[in-house]
């Protein structure tokens, strides 16, 4: 199954970003997938909505990495993860993006605009449950990054 999923928290934008981006996503495509999104409010509109955790070492949008974990968020082996910010705007058909494959132990996304080509995005990218799952075990605990924006 796909799982595509988002964070949102109190702050910078509004509760509704989250049911437009998957109202946007499911208009402009044919592939089915479960919406999820962590969030510090339930007036969220997704097929799952999980708690987000103030009182977690992990800050903000750094909540993302939970998704790393196969044992979060009700994934099975198999299933495609696309992890996205709320702040997207989807104006024309997804499905080779969201439908693009992914194999074992590879991370897809897609180069910035606003930089070098070289560069990836950290609002987007697409991964096998499970498999990246030492992105969760290493980083996951660890402060000090989670100033970078």
């Amino acid at each position: 199954m796909l799982k595509i999923c988002t964070v949102y928290f109190s702050g910078k934008y509004t509760p509704d970003y989250v049911g437009k981006l998957f109202r946007s996503i499911r208009r402009n495509s044919s592939i089915p997938f479960q919406s999820i999104c962590i969030s510090d409010t339930p007036n969220v509109e997704a097929d799952l909505v999980l708690p987000y955790n103030h009182n977690s070492n992990i800050k903000l949008h750094w909540h993302k990495l939970k998704f790393f974990s196969p044992n979060f968020a009700y994934q099975n082996p198999g299933d495609d993860i696309i992890v996205m910010d709320i702040d997207q705007v989807i104006t024309g058909n997804v499905d080779e993006l969201i439908g693009y494959p992914v194999q074992d132990n590879e991370l897809v996304t897609y180069g910035i605009w606003w930089k070098s080509i070289l560069e990836s995005n950290g609002g987007f990218y697409k991964f096998k449950s499970g498999s990246l799952k030492y992105i969760w075990d290493e980083w996951a605990h660890q402060n000090q990054w989670q100033s970078l924006e």
